[in-house]
């Protein structure tokens, strides 16, 4: 096992948010780091007893915030799978970019080797949003 810290970033550089991630390995792809990002943030918010607003790489539209009036509403239960789904087509469509040790990586399947000195950081362009 490897642990690595992840950070989302805006263009301009400024951190969002920071997280620790646990890989199987230091040879590692796009699509397992986000899959396993995902998985993480999932489980957070699914094992917590009153977290009113999921805060994970895919985001609600603000539309769907309103319409679902998400406040006042019992929690509902996130689904993992389709939040990967989401942030797969997201990445192959530039909604964020993905940075390894200052490499952008540009393919989901592309394998690469990162170690625990590793800089991962997502870089948002578009706000995400689940549809």
């Amino acid at each position: 096992m490897i642990s690595i810290t992840i950070t989302d970033n805006t263009m301009s550089g400024k951190v969002l948010n920071s997280l620790q991630l646990q890989l199987a390995s230091t040879l590692t792809t796009a699509r397992k780091i986000i899959t396993e990002r995902i998985y993480h943030e999932v489980a957070r918010y699914n094992q917590a007893e009153q977290q009113l607003r999921f805060n994970g790489l895919v985001q609600p539209t603000q539309a769907e915030i309103i319409l679902n009036d998400y406040e006042s509403r019992p929690k509902r239960t996130i689904d993992a799978e389709a939040q990967c789904r989401k942030a797969y087509e997201a990445f192959e469509h530039n909604g964020f970019f993905l940075l390894v040790d200052d490499k952008q990586i540009t393919e989901l399947d592309e394998a690469f080797t990162i170690s625990e000195v590793s800089t991962v950081h997502f870089v948002k362009l578009v706000p995400l949003v689940s549809g």
